[in-house]
């Protein structure tokens, strides 16, 4: 199982690494693009590459070009996610409300929303969980994904409203994502538990151990 293990490891470092190599080839390639001709959609292409580098100082340089007409969701978003990396929350929330706010075309509507869910999590990073549920609450019914379901969960157990709480986690149970499920299922636990709702609380603790121990 070691050996395995170790050699799963060498691979997946080896597969991270060329990642890692056509990514700055790319980056490269659009610098001198950019060089040659300065347009928004190399740009744009360019910013999203040093954030996926994990160069957020590069991407501000990018975009604050006096070259580029740049205001849109992508380089918005991009924008925010630059300064959240910096832990310029303030600046990060400047942007994602200016995303927020292009709703002028439907095409737009989308992104907006989505851009309104990463402000809701940079305020729940910040512990604003009054404000976060106040945002939460505006999102579009087609919008509210199984994620979404479990940001509001939480948010509702936060602020000590149980019953609102419990249904928005018990439809983020269905989530996929096995990290989603057990941040849910141990909110579960800890609210049947209070509640003294022993026989739920049995079914949520081996789900939980199940999940903890698959992870």
């Amino acid at each position: 199982v070691v050996v395995v293990l170790i050699f799963l490891g060498i691979i997946f470092i080896v597969l991270k690494n060329k990642q890692i190599s056509k990514l700055k080839k790319h980056i490269e390639e659009l610098e001198i693009e950019k060089n040659l001709i300065v347009n928004a959609p190399v740009l744009t292409e360019l910013s999203k590459d040093y954030m996926l580098a994990d160069m957020p100082l590069k991407v501000l340089q990018v975009l604050d070009s006096d070259n580029i007409t740049w205001q849109n969701h992508t380089n918005f978003l991009t924008y925010a996610k630059a300064y959240l990396s910096l832990e310029k929350y303030d600046k990060a929330i400047e942007y994602y409300d200016r995303a927020i706010g292009l709703k002028d075309i439907s095409s737009a509507k989308i992104k907006s929303e989505y851009a309104l869910q990463e402000k809701i999590d940079v305020l729940i990073r910040l512990k604003d969980y009054n404000e976060a549920l106040n945002l939460a609450k505006k999102l579009d019914n087609s919008f509210l994904t199984l994620p979404a379901c479990a940001t509001l969960g939480h948010l509702y157990y936060k602020l000590n409203q149980i019953d609102s709480a419990y249904f928005y986690l018990n439809k983020a149970t269905k989530s996929n994502n096995i990290y989603t499920k057990q941040g849910v299922y141990q909110a579960l636990f800890n609210i049947t538990k209070n509640k003294k709702d022993y026989e739920k609380n049995a079914n949520i603790s081996v789900k939980l151990w199940k999940i903890n121990d698959s992870i």
